[in-house]
C-alpha cells in the first residue's frame, strides 16, 4: 500500500526538507497493534482507530506513517535534532516560513493548549495540511496530517488531535557506569622501610 500516494512528490519532499530530513542516525522503532514507540528518538504514540501504521519510510527522520481510506487521509510523525534555543514555537515558525517560500498559504502558529504543541494549517500544490510541533530535550517532533481538500482535512482533525494527545516523550536512559580505570584504583601501600639497627643485630660476628 502506498501511504503517501495522495501527496504530490514535490510536497512530500518539501515536507521532509522542512523537517530537515538529513539526519544520518538510524531510528529503530516498534509497532504493536496501534502503538508505536521509538527508543532512539524517545517517543511513543497511539494511532487513531482505523488508521494503518508503517515505520518503513524513505527518510531517516520520518519515524511513522499512518493512512486510512474513505475519507482518504495520511499522517506522519517525524523527529530531528534541534539547534540550541529552538522551542516548539520557533520550530513551527521555521517550517511555516519554508512552506510560504514554496507558495503555500500558511496560517500563523497557534498553541494547542492541552499538549503545549504549536500547530499550523497550510494548503498548496494539491495538499491541505495540519502540522503540530513539540520540542523536548533538544529533539523536535512534528505530526503532519495531509488531505486532498479542506473538507477532508476537517473530517480528520479529531483523529489528528487524538494522535497528538497520545504522544509521550520518554525519559532518556541513565548514562552507563564509568569503565574501570586502572589509574583510579588505590595504590597498594609501599613496604615498610628497613631499620638499619635491626639489620645490624641480625649479622653474626
Amino acid at each position: 500500500m502506498c501511504y503517501f500516494c495522495g501527496v504530490p512528490r514535490v510536497v512530500a519532499v518539501a515536507l521532509a526538507a522542512a523537517l530537515l530530513a538529513t539526519i544520518a542516525a538510524s531510528a529503530s522503532a516498534d509497532i504493536e497493534g496501534a502503538e508505536f514507540e521509538s527508543g532512539a528518538w524517545r517517543v511513543r504514540m497511539s494511532a487513531p482507530k482505523n488508521w494503518q501504521l508503517t515505520d518503513k519510510t524513505a527518510y531517516p527522520s520520518i519515524l511513522l506513517r499512518m493512512a486510512r481510506r474513505a475519507p482518504d487521509g495520511k499522517m506522519m510523525l517525524a523527529a530531528e535534532r534541534l539547534a540550541p534555543g529552538i522551542n516548539a514555537l520557533g520550530y513551527a515558525q521555521r517550517t511555516a516560513d519554508i512552506l510560504r517560500q514554496m507558495g503555500f498559504q500558511v496560517r500563523s502558529p497557534q498553541l494547542h493548549s492541552s499538549t503545549g504543541a504549536y500547530f499550523i494549517d497550510s494548503d498548496g500544490r494539491g495538499a491541505f495540511l495540519r502540522q503540530a510541533f513539540l520540542a523536548s530535550g533538544g529533539i523536535g517532533y512534528s505530526l503532519t496530517l495531509s488531505a486532498p481538500d479542506n473538507r477532508t482535512r476537517s473530517q480528520h482533525l479529531r483523529a489528528f488531535d487524538y494522535a497528538l494527545r497520545s504522544i509521550q516523550i520518554l525519559r532518556a536512559p541513565p548514562p552507563p557506569p564509568p569503565a574501570p580505570d586502572d589509574e583510579a584504583r588505590p595504590l597498594e601501600p609501599p613496604p615498610s622501610p628497613i631499620d638499619p639497627g635491626a639489620a645490624d643485630q641480625d649479622v653474626q660476628p
